[in-house]
């Protein structure tokens, strides 16, 4: 859909209320009105091996496990570390923290190996220090030696876990083509009625892939599962309705603290002008002493802005820290062929030298043969070596007619050595030495040329590493944020406290606007909330409905994978899917509709892989989507499962695994050893022990 003909409609829809800069000033998503697209990416996460290094109870440990494509199934018993291990790989790709802190206490080094589409990545963590060093690398990494040796392979590297959690955020939904999804909530502290705006993290669509235990009665992760799904579908315009959403909450909330500001003075108005004139009469004394202090709203506005500068500033930081990892990503491919180049050369270089050599010394050989063979040639004999008795010439004609030697009497015909023939072959072998010499001298002038390039684009990738050292340090900048915050919270809660001075203060203004307003008979015009509201609600409905119809292939494609994923995964009652466009999901039973809290606890696990199924599905299909093709599944089967839950639990892993096999990839947790054997790939902690 294109923004100016959208522009017009509104603006044709509140023409004479306000003009078309206005519109676009108020709605402010032109820039951005393009930004989503239902294409898949074409990209795809694979989990390949995973390493844990540690020392617990004062004795060193190592867990290590691979994984396949398809299904796999860790089998340990309960609290024996099986979830943890899911929490270590969250950990490694997200930055978050979720493991307890005495296993946290265990672990020193992680080794992470991942694939995107076919492109190797490997994440290194270090948490022998209390700030963990994070690292990501172009390349497998599976033990110490390997990180100390694979500096060039480096993509970004992290000495905090505030940076960490930031710079892998950047690279997935650079990767994925991921963004955050925006929010309002109100504010966590009881005693602040603010609104705040929130926003979803790389870690929040993780959620996506990591279905915990404790989750598995939600379809979709609590208050944030719509935006998961919306970013999953990434159906057009999906950017600017958020957007808008989130401009609405916020102009609502104000409106709504207009309203009660307005109802205040309403009743204050009742009031006489000589009450309002006493009230102020009795506050002179003590704001004529407030007037002499630092205004803590002043400061409150020079700290934000402060806080807002810097926030800015960190933006522009992650937007150069992306660019220039995505050179530092393709100067160590370029740098890759390069050496390839350099070598193919190198080897090139020897064997024509060998050659070379091999030619000279066939040539001095055929010439040496040349020189010999024609003093042989003219030697007459004359006398016997062996006895010395004359040799006739008549017995030296007739050994000739008879092609035998004059001497030992042996047959000699056919023997004749055509000189000319040895010359013509010294004279190849000089045309080829000549030849050979002329590649060789071209090889080297490539080799030359290509280690020249080389240590150029060496040479730009330490340039690039500085730039990037050189940036400014977001630890620092994030604990300027925090600091500046704690100030302006401490301001805000000492106003909140300060009763007297600030009851002061508010009062007079008011007191003194509203006897203005007494004596004008009128008040000043307020700002008009019901227009700006009218056009960002219409503008909301019109993108929605542009949303549907644009997005109706999407959902109609997903309600139909859905109905067929539901019933070959077991749920036969279930006749049909219905994915709306509010993108909300219902399922049709015995003609009634119902929601997934209706199902029971086996039908969810089933009504819930279906769901994500068939959201992969949508991008191995037909190319839609932007799901991860990666689920990682805790406890699937929960500890209460009877014997008909577990089987039907079998026969559904094999049925997926029969299915999709190779086009995505399941990583499932599980203490029921009943499903040992299930598939192939699997690995089985014997019972009571520990995973790590």
């Amino acid at each position: 859909m294109d923004y100016k003909k959208f522009s017009k409609k509104i603006y044709s829809e509140f023409e004479g209320s306000l003009t078309s800069d206005e519109i676009d000033i108020l709605l402010g998503i032109e820039d951005s009105f393009d930004k989503d697209s239902p294409i898949s990416t074409d990209k795809r996460l694979v989990i390949r091996n995973l390493r844990i290094i540690g020392n617990k109870n004062s004795q060193d440990f190592e867990f290590e496990i691979k994984y396949e494509e398809g299904v796999n199934i860790l089998v340990a018993d309960n609290l024996k570390g099986k979830s943890s291990v899911f929490k270590v790989i969250k950990y490694a790709l997200t930055g978050r923290n979720s493991l307890r802190k005495d296993i946290l206490n265990w672990v020193e080094y992680v080794f992470l190996n991942f694939n995107i589409n076919k492109k190797n990545y490997a994440v290194f963590l270090d948490l022998t220090n209390s700030r963990p060093l994070s690292k990501l690398f172009h390349h497998e990494v599976k033990t110490l030696e390997d990180v100390r040796g694979s500096d060039d392979k480096v993509l970004f590297e992290a000495k905090n876990a505030t940076s960490f959690e930031d710079q892998i955020q950047n690279f997935f939904f650079a990767q994925f083509s991921y963004y955050s999804l925006k929010w309002t909530q109100k504010d966590s502290n009881k005693s602040s009625t603010s609104l705040n705006e929130a926003g979803a993290s790389w870690a929040t669509y993780f959620k996506s892939i990591l279905l915990e235990s404790k989750d598995s009665d939600k379809l979709m992760y609590g208050n944030q599962g719509k935006k998961i799904f919306e970013m999953l579908l990434s159906m057009e315009l999906t950017y600017p309705i958020n957007r808008l959403i989130v401009k609405r909450d916020k102009l609502g909330y104000e409106q709504a603290r207009s309203s009660d500001i307005q109802i205040t003075n309403n009743s204050e108005i009742e009031t006489t002008a000589n009450e309002l004139e006493e009230k102020i009469h009795h506050t002179e004394e003590e704001l004529k002493k407030l007037l002499m202090e630092d205004s803590n709203q002043q400061r409150i506005a020079q700290l934000t802005s402060e806080f807002n500068t810097i926030l800015q500033s960190i933006e522009r930081n992650n937007k150069e820290r992306l660019n220039l990892y995505k050179k530092i990503e393709d100067l160590i491919l370029r740098i890759g062929s390069s050496k390839r180049d350099i070598e193919l050369l190198r080897n090139l270089k020897e064997n024509l030298k060998k050659e070379i050599n091999s030619s000279i010394k066939q040539k001095n050989s055929l010439e040496e043969f040349i020189h010999i063979g024609a003093f042989f040639s003219n030697l007459d004999v004359k006398h016997c070596p062996a006895c010395d008795h004359k040799l006739l010439e008549l017995r030296k004609q007739e050994s000739v007619k008879k092609h035998e030697c004059a001497l030992c009497h042996e047959d000699v015909s056919g023997k004749d050595v055509d000189i000319s023939v040895y010359k013509n072959k010294v004279k190849a072998l000089d045309e080829l030495i000549i030849q050979l010499r002329k590649k060789l001298v071209d090889s080297e002038s490539k080799f030359g040329a290509s280690k020249k390039s080389l240590n150029e684009q060496q040479d730009e990738l330490k340039t690039i590493r500085i730039e990037l050292q050189q940036l400014p340090d977001l630890l620092a900048m994030n604990s300027q944020l925090t600091q500046l915050d704690r100030e302006i919270s401490v301001l805000k809660s000492y106003e909140s406290q300060n009763n007297l001075k600030n009851d002061l203060i508010a009062r007079k203004a008011v007191f003194e606007y509203r006897l203005e307003g007494i004596r004008n008979k009128k008040l000043e015009p307020s700002e008009n909330y019901d227009l700006k509201l009218s056009v960002i609600n219409f503008a909301i409905n019109e993108l929605s409905k542009q949303r549907a119809q644009l997005g109706k292939r999407v959902t109609e494609r997903l309600s139909s994978l859905m109905t067929q994923e539901v019933q070959a995964l077991g749920l036969g009652s279930i006749t049909n899917v219905l994915v709306n466009s509010n993108l909300d999901i219902k399922y049709e039973q015995s003609n009634e509709y119902i929601t997934f809290n209706d199902f029971s606890e086996g039908e969810q696990l089933r009504a819930k892989l279906a769901f994500y199924l068939s959201l992969i599905q949508m991008d191995i299909e037909f190319n839609l989507g932007r799901h991860t093709r990666l689920l990682m599944i805790d406890s699937p089967a929960k500890e209460e499962a009877d014997n008909s839950y577990l089987e039907g639990l079998s026969q559904l892993l094999k049925s997926i695994e029969i299915r999709f096999g190779s086009e995505l990839q399941i990583l499932i947790a599980t203490a029921e050893r009943d499903l040992e054997g299930v598939v192939t790939n699997q690995k089985i902690i014997p019972t009571g022990q520990y995973v790590f």
